[in-house]
């Protein structure tokens, strides 16, 4: 499991995201041998954050799937975390990207993992501009963190950021009002950040 060329790398080898890629396999080996395309699995949530900025946990996985799929329903998976303590990982059943924000272009655009092991699951992740639109939508903290451990690293730009957004709420109906807020206050804090952190004053 490595990163694409030029890209930064994945945390896929903490015991978290081994617990994450268990579930996959697991899911992976009730898929039909007979199945003539790989079912496209793009990470989205908490996962998708934890392999950017690996402090980062989550108790279930929020992913976009290419094929129809009916999730084992007592899928789960253990593992132990850097304080010891055990902990498990489950499937979001209820994760609906449709009543978010997010980019036409986001499944198109997503990274590219690893594949299963059996051949039969293409596993993606959502780029870092895709996952913080995402999560502008309902801001609630975790998505907060999210939003900023991806700037903190550099993996996101407030030009970029707004424009993905901007695109994004043409595909939406509804009042977008609150979301432009969101997004200007970000970009104006960032431009605080940035303008702190250069040395020329």
């Amino acid at each position: 499991m490595s990163a694409d060329a030029g890209r930064p790398a994945l945390a896929t080898e903490g015991a978290f995201f081994q617990a994450v890629w268990r579930l996959i396999t697991d899911f992976e080996a009730t898929l039909p041998e007979t199945l003539t395309t790989p079912v496209r699995v793009t990470l989205a949530g908490g996962v998708a954050a934890a392999l950017y900025t690996p402090t980062r946990l989550s108790s279930d996985v929020d992913a976009l799937f290419s094929h129809r799929v009916l999730l084992p329903a007592e899928a789960m998976a253990f593992y132990t975390d850097a304080d010891g303590q055990r902990r498990v990982v489950t499937w979001d059943h209820n994760y609906n990207p449709i009543l978010g924000l997010l980019h036409p272009d986001a499944e198109a655009e997503a990274w590219d993992v690893a594949r299963g092991p059996l051949g039969r699951i293409q596993v993606r992740v959502l780029s870092p501009v895709d996952l913080a639109v995402s999560k502008i939508g309902r801001y609630a903290d975790p998505d907060r963190a999210d939003i900023q451990a991806l700037w903190d690293c550099g993996l996101l730009t407030a030009d970029d950021f707004r424009k993905r957004v901007t695109e994004s709420l043409a595909y939406y109906v509804g009042d977008t009002g609150w979301i432009e807020a969101r997004l200007e206050s970000l970009c104006a804090q960032w431009e605080v950040e940035r303008a702190q952190s250069d040395p020329r004053g």
